[in-house]
């Protein structure tokens, strides 16, 4: 019996917990404003309304208190963030990992390769991002700077990187 209160107890945690998460995030009060004006009836007033509020969205932009991006910048910012847990924030970068904008992989150019202190591999791309070596596996021939490299996203929040197309090395984003 205790059992079963446990998984009870489990599931309605996990359902909750997964509903929440699933919740869209609530709309910036400045842009639902906006889009209320939508709901009045008389023209005059509507036109009123659109006007006033796109001046306090335009004053809240000049601010810095909202900003406006498109879908490219997104995939772009996602990118520069490859490999870095963002926890909760990240969903202000479009929302979990499943979706189709979600980045799987960059590609890079080998800026400078070396070893650190604990004889693991440090690889820093030509994107400024920088790559450590977590795992005991050989590259092969040692990697060098302007080669190819390919990171992507593997199990249990891990990452591969392969240099021109050797086995692949475990690593997690250091900067």
């Amino acid at each position: 019996m205790k059992m079963l209160i446990w998984i009870g107890a489990i599931l309605f945690c996990t359902t909750s917990f997964m509903a929440h998460s699933q919740d869209a995030p609530p709309r910036v009060q400045v842009l639902q404003q906006l889009y209320d004006c939508r709901t009045i009836t008389d023209p005059a007033e509507r036109l009123a309304c659109y006007d006033r509020q796109i001046g306090v969205l335009q004053s809240a932009e000049n601010a810095h208190d909202i900003r406006v991006v498109d879908r490219e910048q997104v995939r772009e910012t996602r990118r520069g963030l490859f490999g870095i847990s963002l926890g909760g924030i990240g969903n202000i970068f479009g929302g979990d990992d499943n979706e189709p904008d979600a980045v799987e992989q960059i590609e890079a150019t080998l800026s400078t390769v070396g070893r650190n202190g604990l004889a693991k591999w440090v690889y820093t791309l030509d994107n400024g991002q920088v790559w450590v070596q977590t795992d005991g596996t050989s590259p092969g021939r040692s990697p060098h700077a302007g080669q190819h490299v390919v990171v992507r996203r593997s199990t249990f929040g891990s990452y591969i990187i392969t240099v021109e197309g050797r086995p692949g090395i475990r690593v997690r984003r250091e900067r």
